[in-house]
């Protein structure tokens, strides 16, 4: 396969992974806490991949100063989109806030166009394009000002998390190009846990983060399959990101397809209310990334 095409495997492993991963971190976020279940899903996803790290992957852990100020960077701005991300699954529809969420690919697109200068064709920019407006089209925009009293801050979190994922994802695809995708995996996984720990007290709102509430929360099976399946979904872009020569948008725009499953998992399991607009935007995500695979 050329790097296009592993682009695209990769990208839409990734979406598969987070879609699932993202409805356990909904049913975490709902029943724990959201700072608790980010911390958590973090050190967990930190700890399976340097567990990897050892067993599997050996390279010379070699940094270079400019590799590891974009891992730095990226990561702050990945860390506060998780913290962003998880304060609007508490705060839902999930339905409607993991869509709006998933909108990242194109501020990563915008970012790689203008300071990275990505060199992508006209049909993967309109495929980029359809993605986005896929998966913002199912969460029914156009229809918040008339909700958006019974929606509350989901919808502004969501879009928080957009930004703070697309810069980050940018960033990161610059650091992989440095220090190779295992360096830089390792370092943004290991920082993002400890970054979060380290403002886990100040971020925490009313929830408890006693001695015996953590213990318990880290024992919680949402938190630990959202974390697994997370790491999972992180590793695959990370290697799409190694391959790609477009600065991270084909693959970042793919990834971005996970708020489909979440979407299908929320009005299942949440019982929240079905629509045929979310379909739509699946659909019209769909055709985008047969645009982008086709470019």
């Amino acid at each position: 396969m050329d790097a296009t095409q592993l682009a695209i495997f990769f990208g839409l492993s990734a979406a598969v992974f987070w879609g699932v991963s993202d409805f356990y971190a909904a049913r975490a976020s709902k029943t724990i806490g959201p700072m608790v279940s980010a911390f958590f899903v973090n050190v967990i996803g930190a700890c399976a991949f340097l567990l990897v790290y050892i067993l599997f992957l050996h390279p010379p852990f070699e940094v270079t100063t400019r590799g590891l100020v974009y891992v730095l960077a990226g990561d702050l701005a990945i860390s506060f989109g998780a913290i962003a991300f998880f304060k609007c699954l508490q705060a839902g529809p999930v339905s409607i806030v993991s869509p709006v969420s998933g909108s990242y690919p194109l501020i990563t697109t915008l970012v790689a166009l203008a300071v990275f200068h990505a060199h992508l064709t006209s049909k993967q920019i309109i495929g980029i394009v359809l993605v986005v407006v896929g998966v913002t089209v199912a969460s029914e925009v156009l229809g918040v000002k008339q909700r958006v009293k019974k929606i509350g801050t989901g919808p502004a979190w969501a879009i928080l998390t957009a930004l703070g994922w697309g810069v980050g994802f940018a960033l990161l695809s610059q650091s992989i190009a440095e220090l190779g995708w295992q360096i830089a995996t390792l370092i943004e996984f290991t920082f993002s846990a400890i970054t979060i720990g380290i403002l886990l007290p100040f971020i925490k709102g009313d929830e408890d983060i006693s001695l015996r509430a953590l213990k318990q929360s880290g024992k919680n099976k949402f938190i630990i399959a959202a974390g697994l399946i997370q790491v999972s979904g992180a590793l695959m872009l990370n290697l799409g990101l190694a391959n790609e020569s477009a600065s991270g948008a084909i693959v970042t725009a793919l990834s971005g397809c996970y708020p489909v499953l979440t979407v299908f998992l929320a009005l299942r399991h949440f019982k929240e209310e079905f629509k045929l607009i979310p379909l739509a935007g699946g659909l019209v995500s769909v055709v985008g990334a047969i645009m982008i695979s086709v470019g």
